[in-house]
């Protein structure tokens, strides 16, 4: 099994530009996290590991119960920088948003009854979930 530090990796929840994601499991305690590992080729890139710092140091700062949690932040044996994260269980917003868009109307709609077409989101739910991701 891979591991960054002393983090086992679990499996890859996604990539971008500058770096790769991933569910990992602490060796020791078991606790489960996300860590945030720039891309190995931009590791020898001093601006670039300098913004992925500037990047944690930022968010360290944050307290909030939308914001996930920052454990640590350290360098692996290969000199690539790494955040650990609070993992959090659930979906991301396109899943939430794909679950909705396909729930079975309520009620059913009887057998003579044509199918609905897809119900619009309530506006109160819709300001919950952007005040929950602003």
């Amino acid at each position: 099994m891979a591991a960054i530090g002393p983090y086992e990796i679990v499996r890859k929840l996604g990539a971008g530009g500058m770096g790769q994601v991933f569910l990992a499991r602490h060796a020791v305690l078991g606790r489960e996290v996300v860590v945030k590992q720039i891309l190995p080729a931009l590791a020898v890139y001093p601006a670039a590991v300098a913004r992925f710092i500037v990047e944690a140091q930022a968010a360290a700062r944050l307290a909030h119960r939308h914001v996930v949690v920052i454990h640590d932040c350290q360098t692996d044996a290969q000199g690539v920088p790494y955040l650990v994260l609070e993992y959090l269980r659930g979906m991301s917003v396109a899943d939430y948003l794909a679950q909705w868009r396909t729930r079975p109307p309520f009620p059913p709609p009887t057998a003579s009854e044509a199918q609905p077409s897809p119900k619009p989101m309530p506006p109160g739910l819709v300001l919950v979930v952007l005040a929950q991701a602003a």
